[in-house]
């Protein structure tokens, strides 16, 4: 159940929708588009998301750049948000894609090889979690992982393993209820994201992009055991709006899963009620190692070389 929201316009409900209890709606600062805070503690996540084509200089804009991302923590709470994504940048004639992984605020935040470069109309699945030193989900085991896969190419950003080459997990920083007068210490597992970040030197303006962007996804929570959260079954969803940029964004929700983004005119109404892509391949845990991914060619786990050799998408 959604509302459709537009930036500085009237909330429009839709025919076939209707107003969700379980929705608030703030202003986004730099984030926009939905966080669940219902289920903690969240231990990880997984979404889908196509990647749009930037519009260098579009409506007027000069230097601009957005994160497309899913991921945990950092709502309210500070250090303690693992998330991997992808950057679009576009100065007046020109645009870069490019893939990151970040755990802020700990050692080795950032990651500085390994990552590769999309295709606008490519689909990237998502993942982060709460990880121990072998990559195993644990919110109590003092790392943070993530993946991003390029569907259609094949390329992966793969920073699952405390020893992982090129790209590791990350160390975390003390808790804070453990710790509380260290520097960046981390709150984990209280939010669950989807966004995109307005990661530009000006906040008044947003990279043009078009076609929409929606993200598909779920968290796992330790209260249900299960990915059961989404932004149709989590009790308390934060709807993160635009309201100083220009162009203007569009952020609406939509059942089962899916937060939904469009660059509009005033005049424009984006409605987010597409039926979700099929689920990508899950990530591997049955302890043949800290690098697995599901092969749906061989019907089981496999490393990434194997995959990389025997189960690639083929391009359509």
């Amino acid at each position: 159940m959604h509302t459709v929201i537009s930036p500085q316009r009237t909330v429009v409900p839709h025919k076939g929708t209707v107003t969700s209890p379980n929705v608030t709606v703030i202003p986004g600062g730099n984030w926009y588009g939905a966080v669940l805070t219902g289920a903690p503690n969240y231990i990880s996540t997984e979404a889908s998301f196509n990647v749009p084509t930037a519009v260098p200089g579009g409506d007027q804009t000069t230097n601009t750049a957005i994160y497309i991302w899913n991921g945990l923590g950092g709502f309210g709470t500070g250090s303690g948000l693992i998330q991997a994504f992808v950057i679009i940048q576009t100065t007046p004639t020109s645009v870069t894609y490019d893939t990151k992984r970040e755990y802020c605020c700990g050692d080795n935040q950032f990651t500085a090889d390994a990552r590769f470069s999309p295709n606008p109309g490519d689909q990237i699945y998502d993942q982060s979690w709460y990880c121990d030193a072998n990559g195993n989900p644990n919110i109590d085991g003092g790392y943070g992982c993530a993946l991003l896969q390029d569907m259609k190419t094949g390329a992966i950003l793969s920073c699952t393993s405390a020893n992982g080459t090129p790209c590791s997990s990350v160390k975390a920083f003390p808790l804070c209820s453990v710790s509380p007068t260290t520097s960046n210490c981390m709150t984990l597992g209280q939010s669950a994201e989807f966004i995109i970040e307005n990661g530009g030197s000006s906040q008044s303006s947003i990279t043009d992009f078009t076609p929409p962007v929606e993200i598909s996804g779920s968290a796992y929570s330790s209260q249900t055991n299960n990915n059961s959260q989404t932004v149709d079954t989590d009790s308390n969803v934060f709807l993160l709006t635009d309201t100083i940029t220009t162009p203007d964004l569009i952020v609406a929700l939509g059942p089962p899963n899916n937060t939904c983004f469009a660059i509009s005119s005033p005049s424009s109404i984006l409605i987010c009620s597409s039926p979700a892509p099929p689920p990508p391949p899950p990530r591997c845990f049955s302890g043949l190692g800290s690098d697995e991914i599901w092969c749906a060619r061989l019907n089981r786990c496999v490393t990434e070389s194997e995959f990389r050799a025997e189960c690639l998408f083929v391009r359509p």
